[in-house]
């Protein structure tokens, strides 16, 4: 009789009970410390790392399980994080605040700019003087400039100014900056592992990139035409199910799309959430891909791919990433300052503004960690992001806060 669970499946089964097991733990302690959750996956992972993995050097700790471990950068938990990438890329460009985007657009677009243009400098070169490509440069640079609304919007709300106009304006410009992110990434990750910019056919094959972006734009157009004329008609909430899996064939199409036509797979999936975000659908969509999204897919991804770094020389990851953190909070403050400033802000609401676009969250180390995947970024290059990440997420609303003491 042939075996009904295969030794494959198996494995799978007993990987996802452990990540499952640790994620509960994590977040159980995300909240205690009043930390975003996604960090402390990606931190526990890392520690998680240091004991199961295959390459840990507590060879005993694997003798007394059993010799069993858990390695995400290959097989199928590897494939499955891919899949969560896509649902969380998703999320992401879902959740967009069109709302605050339209209203304060030219304040939003010109803060984000120099929010952007800024910090990418000031990186780009810390990272040339550490002693790295350029290409590396590029790339953390360009992971760097997406800001985390997320983070942002907890401090604006506990000190009563999540209506604010200068709010609307920060919420409108992490738009912004992520949408320049996820681009350039997308990009990125194309151009520099095939050698495109030195090749002879290069701009062959830049044009086709940028006929296959717009390919997806048009597409995303043609969908929100469609809704904006269909809303005279009643929306029935009762089609929920019939919506949800449309919306996950959606997603399925235009990531397909995205990577036949020449351009990043990402693309695909955050475009998909983009347009959405822009119909009726939006909070349907919401109501019940976010909390599976949440409780399924983000422990998965954040905790496999903290357990995938492997930090051998911890000393200088630490201090690599608090160099780059140190000038990431002054490229942010900065730029985002005077991209502010230039609206009409005064100086201290442009100081706030500067502060609340310091942390760097879920959507950097997403794009960082797609860098990991296609070969760009090493594994201890993305532990220096992870400190990043914790240091601006610390120190931004750390910031904000004292100004509002004041």
């Amino acid at each position: 009789m042939a075996e009904i669970l295969n030794s494959t499946f198996i494995t799978l089964i007993f990987d996802l009970m452990i990540l499952y097991s640790f994620g509960l733990l994590f977040a159980i302690v995300a909240r205690k410390t009043k930390q975003p959750v996604f960090i402390i996956y990606i931190i526990g992972g890392i520690l998680l790392g240091f004991l199961i993995s295959p390459r840990t050097n507590f060879k005993f700790i694997i003798d007394l399980l059993g010799g069993v471990t858990i390695d995400s950068r290959v097989g199928i938990l590897n494939n499955v994080t891919q899949i969560g990438l896509v649902f969380l890329l998703f999320l992401t460009g879902l959740e967009t605040h069109t709302e605050e985007l339209k209203k304060y657009g030219r304040h939003s677009i010109l803060t984000a700019l120099f929010g952007v243009i800024t910090p990418f400098i000031l990186v780009f070169i810390t990272v040339l003087l550490l002693g790295y490509d350029y290409k590396v440069g590029i790339v953390i640079g360009s992971v760097i400039i997406a800001s985390s609304i997320g983070i942002t919007k907890k401090k604006f709300i506990s000190i009563g100014q999540d209506s604010s106009d200068m709010a609307c304006v920060v919420k409108g410009s992490t738009i912004v900056d992520d949408i320049i992110g996820v681009i350039v990434i997308s990009l990125l990750i194309i151009i520099i592992p095939k050698n495109i910019l030195t090749q002879q056919d290069s701009l062959i094959r830049l044009v086709k990139m940028i006929v296959s972006f717009m390919s997806i734009l048009s597409f995303g157009l043609i969908i929100v035409f469609i809704d904006s004329k269909l809303r005279h008609k009643n929306f029935k909430n009762a089609r929920f199910n019939e919506i949800i899996m449309g919306s996950i064939i959606f997603i399925f199409i235009l990531t397909f799309l995205a990577s036949t036509l020449g351009v990043s797979a990402i693309i695909g999936s955050y475009f998909a959430g983009l347009i959405l975000s822009l119909t009726r659908l939006k909070k349907t969509i919401l109501k019940f891909l976010e909390p599976i999204t949440e409780i399924m897919i983000a422990p998965i991804y954040f905790i496999s791919k903290g357990l995938a770094i492997d930090l051998i020389d911890l000393e200088s990851v630490i201090v690599i990433g608090v160099i780059i953190a140190i000038m990431t909070i002054i490229g942010k403050v900065l730029g985002a300052g005077v991209g502010a400033k230039l609206t009409g802000l005064d100086n201290r609401n442009s100081f706030r503004v500067g502060f609340a676009m310091i942390p760097i969250g879920e959507v950097a180390y997403l794009l960082a960690s797609i860098a990991r995947d296609a070969g760009i970024l090493g594994y201890g290059q993305l532990g220096s992001i992870v400190i990043v990440i914790l240091i601006t997420s610390i120190a931004g609303p750390l910031l904000l806060n004292r100004t509002y003491k004041k």
